[in-house]
């Protein structure tokens, strides 16, 4: 089994611990007790991290699974400059306005294709909203520079009385009141996160009340904390009395600042777009540098070797064992006594593999599904007299989170209308599990070829409050299964937490052992 998540700024091994202990979960849940295990095996000619499951029959009736984790997030980080991320994001923000691309999105979706009203209104509904939001932000912070000329002389006016209010003996008294209060609160809210996080570990455990790996020493120094927060808040009591004209100081310096609400509205929106800026370098620097198709942007260089990695990564467990005995389990040796160093042979053969793929992790196993047929297909292929990859071990694809359809709409290669040739081997070469589109290509159709993984089973698991997520009408996908999550800001990590994830992976399993 090979996860992919979505987040370059994730750490290795992240996402393969978060769904190792979903699945320890799910067996759990059925009264199992499974061994787990990290092993090291030789992939890609490095020692990698995997995890070891056995003892769960619950997980598809193997012997044993083996959790694999695409750690990709070396490849993306760096590549992506800003400008170039917010140059992207301007033209992915604007493209609902560009009213001649819906039909011919729609015409890839096949029959299945959502109503031409739907789409327009939602995509222009979009467009709208984001034009919104960054118009308001940067004419917030343009009335701010604005009125700056006139509110520096009302500011400097208070603090300049505050300053003469003050006077050594205020300030110290300020000291004496605000950085204990300070330390104060630090401390309780320290005291009031752990317990927070522990009460909802503990609401998910599976029936021993586990409160989380730290929960027992947050415990041992909860108290003196809450003591010493104590005496530190009667020592701001104390200061804080002491200052009073300090403190009516300050006052006047906010109710300056309420004379000009233009100046610090201007401010929160410097501060938006602060934390905007921060966001395109940590998350959507990545996305930009994987869905961007043109072969011209600066970005190809670092999609191309992302792809190469997720296509050699699953060409190698589809490979391994090769002129030795395949064994019973995904990704494991069905010899769960074995030592530690048999974990390390690399002739370990899978009889399965099953790709798992969160948001952005989605796509790029697609991809790579993509790349492990091309790599198949290649008529009178004799490299090295290689044997042809072993395709019928790719079982399943679970995808969560998913935004494919948005990469198909948003971020595929465009072709001109005239080009039918040109657009046909376009969709020869990312083929996996499309489906048939009604495109007209007139004399110029060439002939029909099998989709690749006719056989493979994908389930996709989508909430409809997730606004990343979508339902996937542009592929062929076996089964659907709509979550109800309530919140919008937390839905698109919701499926991490979620026990249905995990029977969706269990039947994958299922189906991938019949």
């Amino acid at each position: 089994m090979v996860v992919v998540h979505g987040v370059g700024s994730q750490p290795p091994l992240a996402t393969l611990g978060r769904l190792s202990q979903g699945l320890i979960d799910h067996a759990r849940a059925h009264g199992e007790q499974p061994e787990a295990r990290a092993v090291l095996l030789r992939v890609r000619g490095e020692p990698s991290s995997v995890l070891r499951l056995s003892g769960a029959p619950s997980l598809g009736g193997f012997d044993s699974v083996d959790v694999h984790e695409l750690a990709w997030q070396g490849l993306a980080q760096g590549r992506a400059r800003p400008l170039a991320v917010l140059r992207w994001l301007v033209r992915t923000g604007l493209a609902p306005l560009h009213v001649r691309r819906h039909w011919r999105v729609l015409v890839d979706a096949g029959d299945d294709a959502p109503s031409p009203w739907a789409v327009v209104g939602r995509q222009a509904l979009i467009a709208t909203a984001l034009a919104w939001l960054v118009v308001a932000l940067l004419v917030g912070v343009l009335v701010a520079l604005l009125q700056l000329p006139r509110a520096w002389p009302l500011l400097g006016a208070a603090l300049a009385d505050a300053a003469a209010i003050l006077g050594p003996q205020g300030a110290a008294a300020l000291a004496l009141g605000a950085v204990p209060a300070a330390v104060a609160v630090a401390s309780l809210w320290g005291v009031l996160a752990d317990a927070l996080e522990a009460a909802a570990l503990r609401r998910r455990a599976r029936g021993d009340g586990w409160a989380g790996s730290y929960a027992g020493v947050a415990r041992l120094w909860a108290w003196p904390a809450v003591v010493i927060a104590a005496v530190l808040g009667a020592l701001a009591a104390v200061g804080m009395a002491l200052g009073g004209d300090a403190w009516r100081a300050l006052g006047g310096v906010v109710r300056a600042l309420g004379d000009a609400p233009s100046l610090v509205a201007g401010v929160l929106a410097a501060g938006a777009l602060a934390a905007l800026a921060r966001t395109l370098a940590t998350h959507v620097g990545d996305i930009a540098l994987y869905v961007t198709s043109d072969t011209s942007s600066a970005f190809h260089r670092g999609r191309r070797e992302l792809q190469a990695a997720a296509t050699a990564l699953v060409t190698e467990l589809l490979r391994r064992g090769e002129g030795g005995e395949a064994s019973p389990g995904i990704g494991a040796d069905a010899d769960a006594s074995a030592d530690a160093d048999a974990s390390t042979d690399a002739d370990t053969a899978y009889d399965a593999v099953v790709l798992v793929g969160h948001s952005l992790g989605s796509v790029i196993a697609l991809e790579a599904l993509d790349g492990v047929a091309r790599e198949a297909r290649v008529e009178g292929d004799v490299v090295g007299a290689r044997r042809p990859l072993p395709l019928l071990k790719l079982r399943g694809l679970l995808t969560f989170g998913s935004p494919l359809d948005k990469i198909a709409y948003f971020f595929r290669e465009r072709v001109p209308d005239g080009d039918a040739v040109h657009a046909q081997l376009v969709s020869f070469r990312h083929a996996s599990r499309r489906r048939p589109s009604r495109r007209d290509d007139g004399p110029y159709r060439l002939a029909r070829y099998d989709v690749p993984y006719g056989w493979l089973r994908w389930l996709h698991l989508h909430a409809p409050a997730d606004p990343i997520s979508d339902p996937l009408v542009y592929y062929r996908v076996d089964e659907r299964r709509r979550r109800r999550y309530a919140w919008p800001w937390t839905a698109h990590g919701r499926y991490w937490d979620d026990p249905e994830t995990y029977r969706a992976l269990a039947d994958l399993l299922a189906a991938a052992r019949r």
